[in-house]
């Protein structure tokens, strides 16, 4: 994340998804504006990112996955549950939980946002993950079935 993609006047954050080219637009709470400007308080730098490492230079891919697989190793999952399968488990929490699929989708940065899209679903053994099963959103993508 960088300093130029959050905006503390508007309350937003502005980012460009590396994968998909998707921009990402999200609203921040004031805790988190109240955080960010404590970390940045706190570890000042010159660098774009907002945040650094504990030797005080911008995260990188590499990194974050190392402190990733550390974290899990620490907490005890299994060593083949990767990040991903992660995301994709709090996809289906918040859809399970009724949270707004656009939303969802959104947060997500999937390039298609329309709500009439049918999630893509795959039960992962163990994890209650949901991808590539065809799960449609809206109760009427679903009536005359069955």
């Amino acid at each position: 994340m960088t300093k130029t993609a959050i905006d503390l006047e508007k309350r937003t954050l502005l980012e460009t998804r590396t994968k998909t080219g998707v921009p990402r637009i999200g609203v921040l709470w004031q805790r988190t504006i109240d955080a960010i400007k404590a970390y940045q308080d706190e570890h000042p730098h010159d660098f774009e990112t907002v945040f650094v490492s504990e030797i005080g230079r911008p995260y990188t891919p590499k990194h974050l996955g190392r402190l990733f697989r550390s974290i899990r190793d620490k907490a005890g999952v299994d060593e083949t549950v990767s990040f991903d399968m992660i995301r994709d488990g709090a996809n289906s929490a918040a859809i399970d939980g009724n949270a707004d699929p656009v939303h969802v989708e959104m947060l997500l940065g999937h390039k298609n946002r329309d709500s009439r899209q049918l999630l893509e679903a795959e039960t992962i053994d163990g994890c209650g993950c949901r991808r590539r099963n065809r799960t449609p959103l809206l109760p009427s993508e679903t009536e005359g079935q069955g």
